[in-house]
């Protein structure tokens, strides 16, 4: 089986991306072929080098496609920046770039660790959806943001699979661009929440386990069940299946941080920094978190005073107040970069 797989990033994510790329290899060395696709963003000669050079010590390809058409597009839809850049949305505009006849391709995010072979998710059922993603396990508040109903799903956009036939014959770039243009472009998550708005009922729902996130990995499944009820979210038990053999861990912030950040709090820390020993990137040095607002310190503070019971509620809290103050931004146009 061949897997064909999408990143996309800037230069300054290129060695978190890096990361993630060694541990897809070294996690999937008996899949047949892998084929990895990278639409960049400004990258540096040499992040593109040391890229080529991890991929080709495991036998495999990597293409880095043209992404000027991508971002030019992206601008004339005023879908903004986040984080101070577009490559976020790149992803949205891909097919144009890969000539290659492939039924299936998969998109992961740079804050990713691949700990398991991907090929069951390569043979994830599709029926007549053109994407599946996972469900976001942040999203209960969120949707409601964007315009969907509380019975709707909100899935999180870090890992999608795509069907490559089916996403072509129903034009999905073409609806994502007229949503762009004729409702809406500004979002606090550009990306994700124009996947969900534009392509409302056209995405299957992926397994937990293919983008395992951190409050999951963190809290129990019945904690996080009384504090951020979802209709239509994982049972119980799919968490708690998907936690013993997870197949993507999906890394974005919690209490404002990424693994990487110095002195982290993420549940997720000392395996991205058992990874990162083992790519190219061992001498990335750590740094302070963007998030040092007051909110975010305090958080953490009572992170580590109290008990998980206790802290979940200061938790929902504390990000009911960080969405707020995105959403707020979003619609003046004034996407925050440190969402």
């Amino acid at each position: 089986m061949k897997l064909n797989i999408l990143y996309q990033f800037n230069d300054a994510y290129a060695p978190y991306a890096g990361v993630s790329i060694c541990s897809l290899l070294k996690n999937n060395q008996k899949a047949e072929a892998i084929e990895i696709y990278v639409l960049g963003e400004k990258l540096s000669s040499g992040s593109i080098s040391r890229l080529r050079s991890l991929v080709k010590q495991y036998g495999r390809r990597i293409t880095f496609l043209n992404s000027d058409r991508i971002l030019k597009k992206i601008k004339e839809l005023g879908i903004p920046k986040y984080r101070g850049s577009f490559a976020a949305n790149m992803k949205l505009f891909f097919s144009s770039e890969i000539s290659e006849e492939a039924e299936r391709l998969l998109y992961i995010d740079s804050d990713t660790l691949v700990v398991d072979s991907l090929e069951a998710l390569f043979c994830f059922p599709m029926k007549e959806y053109p994407l599946a993603m996972a469900l976001d396990s942040l999203g209960k508040k969120h949707k409601t943001y964007i315009g969907l109903r509380k019975g709707d799903p909100y899935f999180n956009s870090g890992v999608i699979l795509f069907d490559l036939k089916k996403w072509k014959e129903l034009n999905c770039e073409k609806q994502l661009a007229e949503h762009a243009l004729y409702s809406r472009a500004h979002y606090m998550s550009p990306d994700q929440d124009l996947i969900n708005a534009a392509l409302k009922g056209q995405i299957g729902r992926l397994d937990a386990r293919f983008n395992f996130q951190p409050i999951h990995f963190r809290y129990s499944a019945g904690l996080y069940r009384c504090y951020w009820k979802q209709n239509g979210y994982y049972s119980a038990k799919e968490l708690l299946d998907a936690k013993t053999q997870p197949v993507i861990l999906h890394f974005f912030r919690f209490l404002g941080e990424f693994p990487w950040d110095t002195d982290s709090l993420h549940p997720y820390a000392e395996a991205f920094a058992d990874y990162l020993k083992q790519s190219p990137w061992q001498d990335l040095p750590e740094k302070a978190s963007v998030q040092q607002g007051a909110v975010f310190q305090i958080e953490r503070f009572l992170y580590r005073l109290l008990p998980d019971i206790l802290f979940m509620p200061v938790f929902r809290a504390c990000y009911g107040i960080f969405l707020w103050k995105a959403e707020r931004a979003s619609r003046r146009g004034k996407n925050d970069r440190k969402m």
